[in-house]
Order: structure tokens, then C-alpha cells, then sequence
């Protein structure tokens, strides 16, 4: 429990390691339980090797609960950038999660990322109304889906003020809170309004790290002004998603903006090791001098 509420509280990193410390302890026969939790924990902090050799365990193991399993092997997919796997695992997760929160943010995030995933847009719009009534995430998950349609940002800005208002009055934990400020983050950095877009995400730093496309964000805001500093964001947004395309993508820009040559030349590794012969690499390999 002390680990799970280091998550909740904003330190994922410190979750982890308190998770690996009983799960060294427990030795040979660790809890499905345990299991679970320190995949998740890793996959957060972008240790996705080890999460994948933890599910693989716990999918063995006496006591699983499908619905955890898929929910930690559609977060591990969309991490590694495979939004189609995640939308699969997903949709089964949301079956019988009941009222699982974390299920639900991550099933929208997952649609967020690929609006063609109907779907999961069609369970959660089932689903939410019922099993999240009441609940500030329900209109979190509106203004998720309501970005991912496009135009209709003023919706969306309505949701996450209105749930934004619930978690502070409810004194929900500061990863619930980050969800809030990071939609209404996403919402003025589509506006231009740059100050009030990092303002929202210094807060999402704080409350949860974990998210990091939140750091991709901050680093486009930067990059005209303060390359250095949109340099070191990208590179945050790389330590908790080793595997995102978008930020070795951003970081390669970056290096090449900056003038380091061993950094781009790094990046387009790494960006080949993801995505051979994709039009990045392509891109990253035209900044070459």
C-alpha cells in the first residue's frame, strides 16, 4: 500500500522502488497482486522490459485477474507505441473492470491516440455514464474524447474545469488532479496561449511525472525561445518512454537545432531501432551535416 500511494502521490519513481523492494523480499513466490503492481510501476517510469517479464509471470501465476492483466498489457502497447494492440487489450479490460479509474483514463488516452480505435470509443461512451457517475474522471474522460473529435475544444475546456473543481473540493490524490491540468494544458497550448499551458504543466510535473507527453508539450512551447531547456523537457519525456517515437523525434530536431552532432546522431539510432525506415528517421537523417 505504501507503494501504490507514492504513485498516487506523485512520486511513481519512488513507488517503483519500494514495489521492487518487496518483490525482491517475497523471493521465488511473490502475490498476483504484487506482480501486477510492480509491472505497472515499471512501465511509468519506462522500464519496459521489466514490466513485459513481470506480466509474462503474473499471466502464470494463481490468483490473476484478466482485466488487470489487460489493462497493465494495454498500457505497456500503447507506451511502445502499439495503439492497435493497446485498443484490443483495452476494450477486454473495460468488460469487467467496474469502476477501475485507472482503466478508464487509460482506455480514453489509448482512443486519444488513435481516433480510428471506435471501438473503445463506443464502450467508454457506453460504459462512463453508469460505472463513473458522479465521478470527476467521468468528465475528464468527456473532455479526452472531446479533443480527440477536433473541434470542440470549448466542450472540452467546460469538462476539465468541472472536474478539475470536484478533485480540488474532493482533496483527490495529485496523480487524479494531474488529469485535469494536463487536459486543461493540452486546451491553451492549442489556443497559443502559451503561459497558461506551462503553468498547467509544471503542475502535471509535480502531481504526476509519469505523464510524458506532458514534457513533449512543454518542450514545443520552448524550442523557439529556449532550445536548451525544450532539449532537457524531450529528454524527460525519452527517460519515462524510452520507446515514444514523438520524443527521439523531438530530441533529434533538438540536438540538431543546437548543434550536437553525437546527440542527433543518437537520436537517429535510436529512432531506427523503433521505426526502420519511417519517415522520421528519413527526416532526422536530413538534419545530418
Amino acid at each position: 500500500e505504501s507503494g501504490l500511494l507514492q504513485i498516487e502521490a506523485g512520486d511513481p519513481s519512488g513507488g517503483r522502488e519500494t514495489l521492487e523492494q518487496l518483490l525482491k523480499e517475497a523471493g521465488e513466490n511473490p502475490s498476483w497482486s504484487l506482480l501486477i503492481e510492480t509491472a505497472r510501476a515499471r512501465t511509468l517510469i519506462g522500464a519496459h522490459a521489466g514490466a513485459a517479464e513481470l506480466l509474462a509471470l503474473a499471466d502464470k501465476a494463481p490468483g490473476k485477474v484478466a482485466w488487470q492483466l489487460d489493462r497493465e498489457r494495454g498500457r505497456l502497447a500503447l507506451h511502445k507505441g502499439d495503439v492497435a494492440g493497446a485498443a484490443q487489450a483495452m476494450v477486454r479490460a473495460l468488460d469487467s473492470c467496474g469502476d477501475d479509474l485507472d482503466t478508464f483514463i487509460l482506455a480514453a488516452d489509448t482512443f486519444s491516440t488513435d481516433v480510428k480505435q471506435a471501438t473503445l470509443a463506443q464502450k467508454l461512451k457506453a460504459l462512463v455514464p453508469t460505472r463513473l457517475k458522479g465521478r470527476p474522471e467521468a468528465e475528464i474522460i468527456a473532455g479526452k474524447l472531446d479533443l480527440a473529435a477536433g473541434n470542440r475544444q470549448d466542450e472540452a475546456e467546460k469538462a476539465y474545469n468541472t472536474a478539475r473543481d470536484a478533485l480540488v473540493k474532493g482533496k483527490a490524490s495529485p496523480r487524479r488532479l494531474a488529469q485535469a491540468d494536463y487536459g486543461l494544458a493540452a486546451i491553451s497550448y492549442f489556443k497559443q496561449d502559451d503561459p497558461n499551458a506551462l503553468s498547467y504543466l509544471e503542475s502535471v510535473f509535480l502531481h504526476d511525472p509519469s505523464i510524458y507527453s506532458a514534457y513533449l508539450f512543454a518542450a514545443e512551447i520552448e524550442k523557439p525561445k529556449d532550445p536548451k531547456k525544450a532539449f532537457a523537457r524531450a529528454q524527460q519525456a525519452a527517460a519515462f518512454n524510452p520507446d515514444s517515437l514523438d520524443a527521439w523525434r523531438l530530441i533529434g530536431m533538438l540536438a540538431a537545432q543546437l548543434g550536437n552532432r553525437k546527440l542527433l546522431n543518437d537520436a537517429i539510432t535510436r529512432v531506427g531501432e523503433l521505426a526502420p525506415g519511417s519517415d522520421v528517421l528519413r527526416q532526422l537523417q536530413r538534419l545530418r551535416p
